[in-house]
């Protein structure tokens, strides 16, 4: 656990000294106005596959078990990693989706040899300055009525909405890997991670014009990379299950139209973060399977390439 809590630490110092920040402001990061000079930072959020409504003072389920004799379709539950960074405490009120009907807070308690959760009646609390870690055997947050089944090694969209000291609402949607098993944190970590259609080619094979006019056939990639190990390591594509090319591309003026171009990579410094953002680096998915882009609200893996044989699954919100 404490290893987690530092490589946590050592994340957001990065994210932050090297102005991510700006990156989850707005269209960017979906939380809206920047918060006395900081953010609420969420890391490797995830939820469980399907697991059963527990009945008042059961055993802690999911938490822990395999869920083999457990009907499907029930409850789910969501970790994650929480920072708050601004000079307001914050609590998490709710967890929503589009699959469950509701959501409460819990905490896990041992209650002589048999584990129970405890409802929180006010969220969950992230004092300023502090962070606050959603985990199995601990603090989360579970879904409850859930209305379709929840894969492993599928993602999902989760709408976190949290209630300032001072009165604010904010609201930030995440996408969330559906695993069974608590996900690594490593040295190289994804923040922010979204989706939307690529803007139109207006040179086929040479440039995409930044426009919000939706190409049928493409989906652009956007995100924050936090490289936290030696040397730099450099961006090189991605996998989709549903593209059939993914490459990196950059973007540059070229008479007074902001266009784009393949590049062979983007470097992630060591230290430091490289920032796929419109207008700027970002990976467009091509080739689409022929149902084509995945409707917005909704959330899928990728798997991002490095150099160096790195292999991050990433989960990304359509926005």
């Amino acid at each position: 656990m404490m290893m987690r809590r530092l490589a946590f630490s050592l994340l957001a110092a990065v994210f932050l000294v090297a102005g991510g920040a700006a990156a989850q402001e707005g269209r960017g990061g979906g939380v809206g106005p920047q918060q006395a000079g900081g953010e609420l930072l969420i890391f490797n959020a995830w939820v469980r596959p399907t697991a059963p409504q527990p009945s008042e003072g059961a055993e802690a389920a999911p938490e822990g078990m395999s869920g083999m004799d457990q009907d499907a379709g029930r409850t789910s539950a969501a970790y994650m990693l929480i920072q708050n960074t601004t000079t307001v405490g914050y609590t998490l009120v709710s967890v929503s989706t589009s699959f469950s009907a509701e959501s409460q807070f819990h905490e896990t308690v041992m209650n002589g040899d048999l584990m129970q959760m405890r409802q929180l009646e006010t969220g969950m609390a992230i004092p300023a300055g502090a962070f606050a870690e959603l985990t199995p055997g601990g603090y989360h947050a579970m879904l409850l009525g859930v209305t379709q089944d929840i894969t492993a090694d599928s993602a999902v969209a989760l709408r976190l909405t949290f209630r300032g000291d001072d009165g604010s609402t904010l609201e930030k949607m995440v996408a969330a890997l559906v695993t069974d098993s608590l996900p690594e944190l490593g040295l190289i970590a994804a923040v922010d991670a979204y989706a939307l259609p690529a803007p139109q080619e207006v040179t086929p094979g040479l440039a995409v014009a930044a426009t919000p006019e939706a190409a049928d056939m493409a989906l652009a990639l956007y995100l924050t990379i936090i490289n936290l190990r030696a040397p730099t390591v450099n961006l090189i594509g991605a996998r989709l299950d549903f593209a059939g090319a993914v490459e990196v591309r950059e973007s540059y003026m070229q008479e007074g139209i902001i266009t784009s171009r393949a590049i062979p990579f983007a470097p992630v410094p060591v230290q430091a973060r490289l920032l796929l953002q419109p207008n700027g680096y970002f990976l467009r998915a091509a080739d689409l399977a022929a149902e084509g882009l995945p409707p917005a609200g909704s959330a899928f893996l990728a798997t991002l390439l490095f150099d160096e044989g790195t292999a991050l699954i990433v989960p990304f919100l359509v926005r």
